[in-house]
Formats: structure tokens, sequence, C-alpha cells
């Protein structure tokens, strides 16, 4: 045999298939990665979905709490309004 056959034999009886055995790591870490990048935007997804729906609750809670408040503020201003009549009606009667 010639150096370059041995070199040759050297490759293929020992280096090939540690280089195989690397390539097969190689593409099972890809696809666990692959696998784990899949679950990760599904989650993102979800949480997401969730984030949107949480903050539509609670634009609808603020807008009923406004739409309370501002019902309330009208009773109180009518209820002002009245004292302030009934005030005028009183000094009235004070003075006739």
């Amino acid at each position: 045999m010639s150096m370059v056959e041995d070199v040759r034999q050297i490759f293929q009886d020992f280096l090939a298939p540690e280089l195989r055995a690397l390539a097969t790591q190689v593409k099972a870490n890809s696809e666990i990665a692959e696998a784990q990048g899949k679950l990760i935007q599904t989650q993102i997804e979800a949480l997401t979905q969730r984030m949107e729906y949480l903050h539509r609750e609670s634009m609808l809670r603020s807008e009923t709490l406004e739409q309370k408040l501002t019902g309330r503020l009208d009773q109180v201003i009518q209820s002002f309004e009245l004292e302030k009549r009934l005030a005028r009606l009183e000094s009235r009667e004070i003075t006739n």
C-alpha cells in the first residue's frame, strides 16, 4: 500500500464513522431545537391572545366604570342645582 492509500484507509476507518456520528448528533440537536422553538412560539401566541383578551376586558370595565361615574356625577350636579333652587325659594319666602 502506498502512503495515500494508508491515509485514505485511516480516514475511512476512524474519521468517517466519527463524522457520521457527529452529523447524527447535530441533526438530532437541530430537531430538538426546532421543536422547542415551535413550542415557544405556541406559548407566545397563547400569551398574546390572553393579553389581548385582558386588554379588551379592562377597556370594557373602564368604559362601564366611566359610565357609572358620569351618571353619579350628573346626579350630584342635579342635587346641587336643586339645593340652589331650594335656597333661592327659601330666601324668597324669608323676604316675603
